[in-house]
């Protein structure tokens, strides 16, 4: 072999073409993991959206017409035939005229779930057709939380940027959200969008746990060693954002464990975590601000203590709109059972526009989800995640790649239990990491990669 010659799969090639090569790939996967932390993460300052950035940056991706075709056919299976009854019946209720300005915004929830599918495939397939690997093309997209992992970083670096983030604030009213959480704590007003919502606790929950099982399909300790302390940042952002991570913190550090393939590897992590959560609780205690985070951290365990069951103040809350569920429904007229079945057309962002129509008010996915489409269409929502997630995972080598299918099997069964307390499973960033986990375990172009490294080596 000549000395211009590398052994890395691309023979008769020049260290300059390959690393050419290599600069292309790097730059296509800074510029995807903007995109997709645009559309995964939303925020918007007056009029910038970033949603439709996030969209508008992935076009490029989108023209690429041999994966939109076979995209396009992936989607034409049962599944996704279960899923326009639900379009279908927020689309009846909008042509029946509901007295509900907000239910075109269900609307558009309903119809970007298909847009995100199709973006999650674009982007992880170009990932795969430029080179990278399939855990290097993973370990890409989850990395899309270091934008918004910056940006609070700035925020708590820097007051003066921290202030003028929420002053122009155009994603809700910051104002009123503020007020509402006075009670909490002060740590969660950071964030792109000025808050961190509980859902956001499961989001940089789950984005820890995935990195870390990335992580060990990577061959470079110094990406291994970046990787970890973004999973450090990712569980205090979690904790920060809200109590509903706390069983994925735990799940995190059992798990990092487990992998662990040396006892003494082991032995530094469990030194690591006592010393890492000591030394946060001891710098905490220090300010009246941290002793109140503390007691709010610790609000689930006490309350559960003190009434013997599992019990928190926001479970019970949600419970209590559970429990009012009927009544609403009586006030409303919602109480027959064809509107049970189809729902009553209303969806607010607020709940005060629910009590103002005589509907419970409550923050939870299920609830709006009956007012909006019915026990119907809640459960043909379920029943497409379910459906989508059968035909990838079960009987597909379980034992082979269990720590992936038992991670897909949990981050669905977690959405179904947070959608309780929380408007969920229609978030970007659930339906864009949810599809992620689908498409890692079936390929929509298969061997598309060979394809482009065959026209390399042709052009070499």
């Amino acid at each position: 072999m000549r000395k211009d010659e590398v052994g890395s799969g691309y023979p008769e090639m020049s260290r300059w073409t390959l690393s050419q090569r290599t600069g292309g790939r790097l730059a296509l996967a800074i510029y995807t993991v903007i995109a997709v932390a645009m559309l995964v993460w939303p925020f918007s300052y007056e009029l910038f959206k970033s949603q439709l950035v996030g969209l508008i940056l992935l076009l490029p991706i989108a023209l690429r017409t041999k994966l939109s075709f076979s995209i396009a056919r992936s989607m034409v299976s049962w599944s996704w035939g279960v899923y326009l009854v639900l379009f279908f019946g927020v689309a009846l209720h909008l042509l029946l005229g509901e007295n509900n300005s907000e239910l075109p915004l269900f609307m558009v929830y309903v119809v970007k779930v298909p847009i995100v599918y199709c973006a999650v495939n674009l982007t992880y397939q170009t990932l795969l057709s430029s080179g990278w690997s399939r855990g290097q093309a993973q370990c890409w997209l989850w990395a899309a939380v270091v934008v918004p992992l910056i940006v609070t970083l700035c925020q708590l670096l820097f007051p003066s940027f921290h202030n003028w983030s929420i002053d122009v604030l155009g994603g809700f009213r910051v104002s009123d959200v503020i007020a509402r959480h006075a009670e909490g704590h002060p740590f969660r007003f950071f964030g792109l969008n000025g808050f961190l919502f509980a859902s956001h606790a499961v989001a940089y929950g789950f984005c820890a746990l995935a990195l870390c099982i990335v992580r060990g399909q990577l061959a470079s300790p110094i990406i291994r060693a970046g990787l970890f302390l973004v999973e450090m940042s990712c569980l205090l952002m979690a904790l920060l954002a809200g109590r509903s991570a706390l069983p994925l913190v735990a799940l995190y550090v059992l798990y990092s464990l487990w992998v662990a393939k040396q006892g003494r590897v082991r032995f530094l992590l469990v030194v690591f975590y006592i010393m890492f959560f000591a030394l946060a609780v001891l710098i905490l205690q220090k300010s009246d601000d941290g002793r109140k985070y503390l007691y709010w951290l610790a609000e689930p365990v006490l309350t559960s203590i003190e009434k013997g069951r599992l019990a928190s103040h926001s479970v019970d809350e949600t419970l209590d709109s559970y429990a009012g569920i009927s009544r609403s429904e009586k006030e409303k007229g919602c109480q027959s059972t064809i509107k049970q079945i189809v729902g009553c057309g209303v969806y607010f962002r607020s709940n005060a526009e629910y009590a103002k129509v005589g509907l419970v008010a409550s923050d939870s996915g299920y609830v709006r989800f009956i007012y909006a489409v019915g026990y119907l269409g809640l459960g043909t929502f379920i029943a497409f995640l379910i459906m989508i997630l059968c035909q990838v995972v079960v009987g597909r080598d379980w034992l082979k790649k269990l720590k992936e299918n038992l991670f897909c099997v949990f981050f669905l069964i977690y959405g179904f239990v947070f959608l309780f307390k929380s408007e969920w499973m229609y978030q970007n960033y659930f339906v864009f990491y949810y599809f992620l986990l689908v498409v890692l375990r079936k390929e929509v172009v298969p061997d598309y990669g060979s394809n482009v490294r065959e026209s390399v080596l042709a052009s070499s």
